[in-house]
């Protein structure tokens, strides 16, 4: 099927496989679903290994950076 400028579809599977900087090793995997309008992206929807991630993140924080547990940045426009 092919895909339409005015309304396209995107999946992706990420594999992300690195060491942070003191040598701890981060391999994880995410998908992403996207969807474009007109060639701009106007929605993304990412799957990722929480786990992976927090445990990546726990071990930055104890090494100093208290950044690393830091909220989420988000996009979302506050419902009112």
């Amino acid at each position: 099927m092919a895909s339409s400028p005015w309304a396209t579809r995107i999946a992706t599977r990420v594999r992300i496989s690195s060491s942070l900087r003191d040598g701890y090793p981060y391999d994880n995997v995410f998908m992403q679903n996207m969807r474009m309008r007109w060639g701009r992206i106007t929605e993304i929807h990412t799957l990722e290994d929480n786990v992976v991630l927090t445990r990546a993140l726990d071990h930055i924080a104890e090494s100093g950076n208290l950044e690393a547990h830091a909220p989420p940045i988000t996009d979302t426009a506050p419902v009112r």
